[in-house]
């Protein structure tokens, strides 16, 4: 995992070799400091598919990052709503879980 802390208005980029024309698949969570409003971009790529089997690593890996709760809003792909990925982010006591409407 990355962070930047980019300047307003500048897109962060993520070097790539173009030797080799693979896909590449990228998370990115926006981080907001509540404390004091600041606001940060973590973001992880990856050659191979991201998949309901890396999204609980995913989420773990940020929090050790962050050092602090992690409230996550969940859409409705098929990834994050997977029963054994709900029991496993249900059993994390630093995590809240908000589902956005279908």
């Amino acid at each position: 995992m990355r962070r930047t802390w980019g300047r307003r208005g500048q897109t962060p980029l993520i070097a790539v070799s173009r030797k080799r024309r693979q896909r590449m698949n990228a998370s990115g969570w926006l981080c907001v400091n509540h404390a004091d409003g600041r606001v940060r971009l973590v973001y992880g790529a990856q050659r191979d598919s991201i998949t309901q089997h890396d999204l609980s690593d995913l989420i773990c890996r940020l929090h050790s990052q962050l050092r602090a709760p992690v409230v996550l809003v969940r859409d409705n792909h098929s990834s994050p709503t997977a029963r054994w990925v709900s029991r496993e982010l249900a059993e994390q006591a630093w995590l809240s879980v908000v589902h956005l409407p279908k």
